[in-house]
């Protein structure tokens, strides 16, 4: 956990047992403001709010919405709710991403987790590779974007205190796939020598997607019609009316999910999106288009996402549909996450598109096991179901989800979630 005084004439980064002074003078007795996890990773699970107009704050953030949770190091049952602001941050690798910065009134002190919106695969490296944040941006550079605060004061107490803090460790990847596909599969430079714990936290749906313009009636999409749309693009059958098809970047795990269901994988020659939202908002603007989502990336979680998506179609896949309708949630009257329809298909094993949510640390955070935990062991069934996934604890089928590298050599095959052709 990292520490340091709101007003200070001495502000101290705390890490472990080891203290650095980072600024001199201060005066003590104040509010102290405290990072109690980093997170990073899939867009799917952790949200798209690089936007400055929308914001779809994602399955982990949207738990962590809830104030019946308890999440240790952040807040109680009985403390204040969690207020939002966005930025940019730049990393040691020197990508700059979103960052989500979500804080809460402990008393007077502020408790925070930061959440940096990539894709698994760099959710994977964050921690295999310990990349660290450079630094946050002061209060005057206006990089600061209010989503949810408590007040001003509140607001510029966080903002000043996280502009103190330099080389600031991610000690959370979350990822759509196994570290093993993303060393495999994501074209990126991974540290095998890690020594990574990895959890798996839900279930998470895979969506086939289409235009409304394709098709009046329900689509049904075999895996060789994917195939097809992926590696030879749309038009190359003449006999139906795709005119485009779109994927995820190589490091995305949405995209390493479809790749892994694939009899010709790695020859995708479609224009590739970053992050869930981007390639959601091609299949609904393009006519004729394909595409494909994780169901928690489909949908904030509440009406602000209302027909967001108004011309996107969800398909059946092997005559097997997902949930009852054709529309993402929230669009065209479709309900919202907390019903049973968006999880019995997959639950049951019939609908076959699905990988496992997981969680990769170095080392221990009680913040980050607090979250783990609320996710594998649900109070409700609700308190999963109402961000898009499905609870471990639901499935009557079970498949490989290896967490670490080379289960090949150990003799078990990876799938994350899809059958090996």
């Amino acid at each position: 956990m990292y520490t340091v005084s709101s007003c200070a004439k001495s502000v101290f980064l705390t890490l472990g047992m080891t203290m650095f002074a980072l600024v001199a003078n201060a005066d003590a007795g104040h509010a102290a403001v405290a990072v109690s996890a980093v997170l990073g990773g899939s867009s799917a699970l952790l949200g798209d709010y690089n936007n400055t107009t929308t914001y779809r704050p994602g399955a982990i953030p949207l738990l962590l919405d809830n104030q019946n949770i308890t999440i240790s190091g952040f807040r109680t049952t009985t403390g204040t709710p969690d207020y939002v602001l966005i930025t940019q941050v730049t990393l040691s690798t020197g990508a700059s991403v979103p960052a989500m910065v979500r804080y809460t009134k402990n008393g007077t002190d502020q408790k925070v987790i930061v959440i940096l919106r990539s894709d698994s695969g760099v959710g994977v490296q964050y921690v295999t590779n310990g990349v660290k944040i450079n630094g946050f941006p002061t209060l005057a550079s206006g990089s600061w974007r209010v989503v949810e605060s408590g007040g001003t004061t509140t607001d510029q107490t966080v903002i000043n205190a996280l502009s103190a803090l330099t080389n600031v460790a991610i000690n959370t990847g979350i990822s759509d796939v196994s570290a093993d596909s993303v060393k495999k599969y994501s074209g990126l430079t991974i540290n095998q020598t890690s020594t990574v714990t990895g959890q798996d936290l839900a279930v998470i749906t895979l969506l086939q997607l289409y235009n409304t313009s394709v098709s009046t009636a329900q689509y049904n999409f075999t895996q060789a019609k994917v195939n097809e749309l992926l590696v030879d693009g749309a038009g190359f059958n003449t006999t139906d009316t795709f005119l485009a098809a779109f994927r995820r970047e190589n490091s995305s795990g949405t995209r390493i999910t479809e790749f892994l269901a694939a009899v010709t994988p790695d020859l995708e020659t479609v224009p590739a999106f970053s992050g869930t939202g981007a390639l959601l908002g091609a299949v609904n603007t393009t006519s004729g288009a394909f595409g494909y989502a994780f169901i928690t990336g489909a949908a904030s979680g509440s009406s602000s996402s209302t027909n967001q998506f108004a011309n996107i179609r969800v398909g059946k896949y092997n005559g097997v549909a997902p949930y009852t309708g054709t529309s993402l949630p929230y669009n065209n009257g479709q309900a919202g996450y907390s019903t049973a329809n968006y999880y019995g298909a997959t639950a049951n094993g019939t609908y076959t598109k699905w990988t496992y949510a997981k969680a990769y640390t170095i080392g221990t955070n009680a913040t980050v096991n607090s979250i783990v935990n609320v996710i594998q062991n649900p109070f409700g069934a609700d308190a999963v179901h109402s961000v898009g996934l499905t609870s471990l604890t639901e499935m009557s089928v079970v498949r490989s989800s290896f967490q670490s590298f080379d289960p090949i050599a150990q003799g078990e095959d990876v799938t994350d979630g899809q059958p090996i052709f």
